[in-house]
């Protein structure tokens, strides 16, 4: 293992234990304070501490330049996937334990899967065909949908893997050289966007939404400030991290350690919501971190141009 190797693990753990840790206080605030006007406040912030960080970092202030037209193209495109992802983690949150939450998410590996050979970036194997019948296994044993308590919510987790496997490839392979802070600022951006989209009324993603002029004039205080401050601080960690770590690091590397999310996640279960995983969740969420495992590392010649291909012609 190299330095850089090492590197990508420090950097991937100290990620997902900041998005754990942030992830367990939206579901405990959201039961207070509207969804979408926590992720609104949250986002806006966190652009602010980033392009404040970046600024001093690079001691100037970030530029557009003519020539990358391309590139912001694609970092739009990745922000707006990784956005949608985000609020539909968030959308789930709040109806069903975090830690089976967490769990569904970390089907990523099998949707990278998936995408690579739809695109025809890689080919089947008996170890990709193992990988992905155990995933879908242990996502049907976690929800037993023969229970007959199975809802809509249950799903978000899944289509946010798959909106969060889309963008980690784009990052991996046409990103991999741009600031991990920008693309944190950006992917905030995008998300304020979608959230004030709920806030103003277009689309409601929080039951307990009250619109824009009660928040102001109600829930506006120094304690819910403090709150959102703390979340922009945990998110900013988050998304730089997570940029960073995945450019510096082998992707089969960090994609092990990313995992630890779940250790994470299962900690604050227990010491935030008194959440014990059932039986029949715990071997759910095994079957899907081995299918995960089965599926690095994988192939460092992954191209991910041709989805964008359309888009970056233009």
């Amino acid at each position: 293992m190299n330095n850089s190797d090492t590197q990508g693990i420090l950097i991937i753990i100290a990620a997902v234990a900041a998005m754990a840790t942030g992830d367990a206080f939206i579901k405990f605030f959201a039961d207070t304070v509207p969804l979408d006007w926590l992720i609104a406040g949250r986002s806006i912030l966190a652009v602010v501490l980033l392009l404040a960080l970046n600024t001093i970092m690079s001691k100037s202030l970030p530029r557009l330049r003519r020539e990358k037209i391309r590139v912001y193209g694609l970092i739009a495109v990745r922000s707006l996937l990784l956005a949608l992802m985000w609020l539909c983690y968030y959308v789930a949150l709040p109806n069903m334990s975090f830690s089976l939450a967490a769990a569904l998410l970390y089907t990523i590996p099998v949707f990278i899967c998936v995408f690579s050979t739809v695109l025809r970036i890689e080919s089947l194997s008996l170890r990709r065909v193992s990988a992905l019948v155990i995933g879908f296994a242990g996502v049907v044993v976690a929800l037993q949908p023969w229970q007959g308590e199975v809802n809509g919510y249950l799903f978000f987790p899944i289509i946010a893997a798959a909106l969060y496997a889309l963008a980690q490839l784009l990052t991996r392979t046409n990103l991999s050289t741009e600031s991990s802070t920008m693309l944190a600022a950006a992917m905030n951006v995008a998300l304020f966007v979608v959230a004030m989209v709920s806030v103003c009324g277009f689309v409601e993603i929080s039951p307990n939404s009250y619109g824009i002029s009660p928040v102001i004039g109600q829930i506006i205080s120094f304690e819910l400030l403090l709150k959102i401050l703390m979340l922009a601080v945990l998110i900013s960690i988050t998304a730089t991290l997570t940029a960073k770590a995945f450019q510096v690091g082998s992707p089969t590397i960090v994609g092990v350690f990313d995992y630890s999310y779940l250790v994470f996640a299962a900690i604050w279960g227990v010491v935030l919501f008194s959440e014990v995983p059932s039986t029949h969740q715990f071997v759910g969420m095994l079957l899907i971190v081995v299918a995960g495992v089965l599926l690095l590392p994988l192939a460092s010649n992954i191209r991910f141009s041709r989805l964008f291909q359309a888009f970056s012609d233009r």
